[in-house]
């Protein structure tokens, strides 16, 4: 691939950029929980309308603010201490995935995303995991050059989704809530499901200044190696790196 330019009436052409992967960093510590009560307006059971958690509306410091990320604790010491429990992000609470040397990181139990879980650009790893339910904040942004985050969900497990607000308690321990097993509200979710009930998912796979397409300027094929290129804008070019696919169609 040419970093020139790409034009004419031509196709499209749009990157692709690697799935992210994740390493660990010292964890501080955890954001204050807000200790106001939730109060869940009526609903019709087996019908729900899925919101934000009331723990996540009155956390302080806010879920996306910049104090919470920057006093957020460490993920990978969260899954170590749970051995093959499931993990549960707290409400009202940040982590980031602090695993930058490309390693493995395997949660057998599930993973519960109640509170804000963030991969930086920093993130290098593969997570593995049975589950994964998200009922607050989710968020990834662009990986460093050479970073991927693979998310691999295995099993053969029936999953249950509580939604924790109608059936669950985490007044006593906020890292292993108490789920009523006859909740009128829970749902069976089959295997291997990755669920956002209530919650956000914010992925910023590509920089968000980068165009997602462009003109194909031009096609070169140099006469002696037989190499081809392809010629496109610049600030396209820019955007490209190492391993991206190209997807080259027609515009009619």
């Amino acid at each position: 691939l040419s970093r020139s330019c790409l034009s004419g009436n031509t196709p499209p052409v749009a990157p692709t950029t690697p799935a992210p992967q994740i390493t660990l960093p010292p964890s501080p510590p955890s954001p204050q929980l807000s200790n106001q009560p939730t109060t869940m307006p009526p609903h019709n059971v087996g019908v729900l309308a899925y919101t934000t958690l009331g723990c996540n509306v009155n956390a302080t410091p806010s879920l996306d603010s910049n104090e919470c990320l920057n006093g957020a604790s460490s993920f990978a010491n969260l899954v170590n201490n749970a051995m093959d429990n499931e993990v549960t992000i707290p409400c009202g609470t940040c982590y980031t995935v602090d695993v930058t040397d490309g390693s493995t990181l395997t949660v057998p139990g599930g993973l519960s995303v109640l509170g804000r879980l963030h991969f930086p650009s920093t993130s290098n790893l593969v997570l593995n995991t049975t589950s994964i339910f998200v009922q607050g904040l989710w968020s990834m942004d662009t990986p460093a050059l050479g970073n991927t985050v693979t998310i691999s969900i295995f099993g053969n497990e029936s999953k249950t989704l509580y939604p924790h607000d109608l059936c669950c308690d985490s007044s006593v321990d906020p890292f292993n809530p108490t789920c009523d097993s006859n909740c009128a509200d829970k749902k069976g979710l089959g295997m291997k499901p990755f669920v956002v009930a209530g919650g956000q998912l914010d992925i910023r796979a590509i920089d968000t200044t980068c165009p997602s397409w462009t003109k194909l300027k031009d096609f070169q094929v140099d006469p002696n190696s037989g190499s081809q290129s392809l010629v496109v804008d610049p600030d396209f070019a820019r955007c490209v790196q190492p391993g991206d696919d190209i997807l080259v169609t027609s515009d009619s």
